[in-house]
């Protein structure tokens, strides 16, 4: 073997060397990712399916391929799993008017008696500041 065969032996070697390094990098940090997130999580307590909690993806998917019908999708997941439902990894979908008090409003502020009231405050009832609508 010429010093020329060893030098492109070694380069490719190497190169090799660092695509199965690179690799195995990233199933092993896709293999933590969904593990925190399906176990450590904070939002791992919350029910959904198991694929939205992980990736992003099938969000992605039933909106781009399914022609946005994600939303319908959410709707079923309330369905089968209940007023909260984890709908991606970062996120959750709540359909309970009674569960707004104790999401929307912080522990350091007074909590409200109800929306409406809340609404009423702010006008949204048609007596706002150009009178009854």
């Amino acid at each position: 073997m010429t010093l020329e065969g060893t030098v492109d032996f070694l380069l490719w070697s190497a190169i090799v060397k660092l695509l199965v390094i690179s690799i195995a990098s990233i199933v092993v940090y896709a293999a933590a990712l969904s593990l925190y997130r399906l176990v450590f999580s904070p939002l791992a307590v919350f029910p959904g399916p198991k694929i939205a909690a992980v990736t992003g993806w099938y969000e992605f998917y039933h909106d781009v391929f399914h022609s946005g019908t994600y939303i319908f999708r959410v709707e079923e997941m309330h369905q089968r799993y209940g007023p909260v439902v984890r709908v991606n990894p970062h996120e959750l979908s709540i359909n309970d008017p009674d569960f707004y008090n104790e999401l929307y409003v912080g522990g350091s502020k007074r909590r409200t008696d109800s929306y409406s009231h809340f609404a009423q405050g702010l006008g949204f009832e048609g007596n706002g500041p150009w009178g009854k609508f």
